[in-house]
């Protein structure tokens, strides 16, 4: 294995690390934040709203593609069952945000140790 190759796969390794971390990172903050906003506009509601109230409650989420993402989902449900799903998808693309960070922690880690996993998964012929 030529080290220009080594060098070549580490930092492409790292800059997609680095990129995966970053937005990783942007986007667990984003939802993070409207799970925050959610919840804080839902103390002072009651649980049994109308679709009406649930699109209110949606337009109140600052960022305009959580907002999106949720309206995809949420107008046709109403009620509690609309809240319950809101907060469900909310909290599962937080989680995903974090393991998307996690896993560019792990590839921009693993740049810097190319040498040493790349002659294990790539032979030269």
């Amino acid at each position: 294995m030529t080290t220009a190759v080594t060098y070549a796969v580490a930092i492409v390794l790292g800059l997609l690390g680095l990129l995966q971390l970053v937005v990783g990172t942007v986007f667990y903050q984003a939802f993070s934040r409207a799970l925050r906003a959610f919840e804080s506009v839902m103390k002072g509601q009651v649980a049994t709203m109308g679709r009406e109230e649930a699109a209110r409650l949606i337009a109140k989420i600052p960022n305009a593609m959580v907002r999106k993402v949720i309206e995809k989902y949420v107008v046709a449900a109403g009620g509690t069952l609309a809240v319950a799903y809101v907060r469900s998808e909310l909290k599962s693309r937080e989680r995903l945000s974090l393991w998307v960070t996690i896993g560019g922690a792990f590839a921009l880690v693993a740049s810097f140790f190319t040498g040493s996993w790349l002659p294990l998964i790539w032979k030269p012929a």
